[in-house]
């Protein structure tokens, strides 16, 4: 005779509890290891930035590229952004010197808005309070009207690139805006009449970490945040966002 073999309800149930068990302890290293990839992927790209600015500097007398250049034409604005440039289609920024691949500029442990429309990805900011200038030019028909802004500056000008901020993880409450502040008025911010600082906050969403390319061509990984605003302002600056330095020295140039 053959008899038929079978688990019980309770071999059942203790497999089940086995397996979930086991779920319970695999699912948070496989997160971890999982944003662990995004944070290595979000330094390359960081260093690709870097490396870019460097190559743009060696093309144009030793200075990094304007933050942004805004154009009006018969009363029709456009403004070419370090990322991206406003055109049809849109095209990689100022930068890249309108070349290379668009995803570049996706943060990949970000999925909230970019705070312009132009360019359908977003994430990272350019250090605007010191390194990069600005461009506004007024044109009518083929004549300049009117035309004033900042240069950015030269890669010479920087003391201590090591520990100067080019790039980062440029997260606040409403998104991710692409110009990086310091938390106190830059040179940059002085002429614009910027105070809004916290806009330009780092997002601190690698483990609990922002992602840094700095001035010398190095990335790394930063823990500790800074939220030195005054206590009106600072009641902006959301949890997960805030600067890499207590006071203007990680990203000024001396």
């Amino acid at each position: 005779m053959k008899t038929k073999t079978a688990f019980t309800l309770v071999e059942l149930l203790v497999v089940i509890s086995i397996i979930a068990l086991l779920l319970s302890i695999l699912m948070p290293v496989l997160s971890r290891s999982r944003k662990q990839a995004q944070t290595v992927v979000c330094l390359s790209q960081l260093k690709q930035m870097v490396l870019a600015a460097y190559i743009y500097a060696e093309n144009n007398k030793n200075y990094y590229p304007l933050a942004y250049d805004r154009k009006v034409v018969d009363g029709i604005g456009k403004m070419d952004c370090w990322d991206f440039m406003d055109s049809d289609p849109v095209k990689p920024g100022i930068l890249w010197q309108g070349q290379g691949f668009e995803k570049i500029q996706q943060c990949p442990s970000f999925k909230g808005a970019s705070n312009m429309t132009a360019g359908r990805y977003s994430g990272y900011n350019y250090n605007s309070s010191y390194i990069g200038g600005f461009a506004i030019t007024f044109i009518s028909g083929n004549t300049i009207i009117n035309q004033s802004g900042q240069p950015s500056v030269s890669v010479l000008r920087i003391r201590r690139p090591a520990a100067c901020a080019l790039f980062g993880d440029g997260q606040f409450s409403g998104g991710a805006n692409k110009f990086m502040r310091s938390p106190f008025a830059g040179p940059v911010d002085e002429i614009l009449g910027f105070g809004d600082s916290w806009t330009g906050a780092q997002g601190y969403r690698h483990l609990a970490k922002t992602n840094i390319g700095w001035a010398d061509g190095s990335v790394s990984s930063l823990k500790k945040c800074f939220n030195p605003l005054k206590p009106v302002m600072a009641r902006k600056v959301v949890v997960g966002t805030g600067f890499i330095s207590p006071d203007n020295s990680a990203y000024g140039l001396d």
